[in-house]
């Protein structure tokens, strides 16, 4: 009995991680060409339509690590007329039973592509602050972006947030994307939905893409992969892993600068903070394929 507890205890643990962190975050993890639990693809078999949907690619120019998402728009070429899909990378699956014939009639409203075409997502018990991505945009003439985040219950949106660029980045750029709840009510499901556009030539590069909590106690069941204190901080910030293995810190400022940063690191790690300049700061933690951001207070 007393072997099993502890089981017990790691198993909750791991189920709460899952439920508060974005998996394959930083797409690292492919496998035949598919970003691992991410959806960049479909299969559709109609009546009068036949094609593979294919958006998104792996990519070696990465804001961190090896590896980046790549998604572009799709096109679809019939024998009486040729379309461009909007290249879309989310969390969820496609809904293949959705009526394609009336999306390619209407491409110039993403967001009513992405409501039939986008279900599901990653299990979420917590609205978060914002999510955060690094993005390199390379829009194709008047085309544009967009990010939407989606907390939901029961298919009800509890909880959204939305970005949109049209512009092209100088290299990567970290955005934000705030979440505001619509409906008084805990999400079961999250989703985070990329869209590149929807002009041919349009790319857009992912990477890094996390949720942002805000005043989370460091006892709290969700904040699994480590837990850090103070918070506030003035002289040091001690980092303690609650799984197995090492693990890579980075701590950055409001603009992405990296102001402390480690690999391999194994048990607590202690930050020196003294000589920072007070302010937010974001602490990202990865172990084990997954991380976690929390926003720091240095005084």
């Amino acid at each position: 009995m007393k072997k099993i507890i502890p089981l017990i205890a790691v198993f909750f643990a791991m189920a709460n991680l899952h439920a508060q962190s974005i998996p394959n975050a930083g797409f690292e993890q492919w496998n035949n060409g598919e970003a691992s639990s991410w959806a960049t693809s479909f299969s559709y078999s109609g009546m009068l339509l036949n094609f593979e949907y294919q958006a998104g690619e792996r990519a070696t120019d990465a804001h961190d690590g090896s590896y980046a998402m790549k998604v572009h728009p799709y096109d679809l070429d019939l024998t009486i007329a040729s379309y461009t899909l909007p290249g879309l990378c989310h969390l969820g699956y496609f809904n293949t039973e959705a009526d394609i014939m009336s999306i390619l009639g209407n491409l110039t409203d993403i967001s009513a592509i992405i409501n039939a075409m986008v279900y599901g997502g990653i299990s979420c018990n917590r609205v978060p602050e914002k999510v955060t991505a690094w993005i390199k945009y390379i829009p194709s003439g008047d085309d544009a972006m967009s990010v939407t985040v989606q907390c939901l219950r029961d298919d009800n949106v509890v909880a959204e947030g939305t970005y949109s660029r049209a512009t092209a980045t100088n290299g990567y750029v970290q955005i934000e994307i705030p979440v505001t709840v619509t409906m008084n009510d805990d999400p079961t499901t999250l989703n985070v939905i990329f869209s590149c556009g929807k002009t041919a030539g349009s790319e857009l590069y992912i990477d890094d893409v996390d949720l942002v909590l805000n005043n989370i106690g460091i006892d709290e069941p969700c904040n699994a992969i480590f837990t850090l204190g103070p918070n506030p901080a003035n002289d040091v910030l001690n980092i303690t892993p609650t799984l197995g293995g090492s693990y890579h810190y980075r701590l950055y400022d409001a603009n992405g600068k990296t102001v402390a940063e480690q690999d391999g690191v194994e048990g607590t790690a202690t930050v020196n903070v003294a000589g920072l300049s007070q302010g937010v700061y974001f602490l990202k933690v990865s172990n084990n394929g997954l991380s976690r951001t929390e926003k720091v207070v240095i005084r």
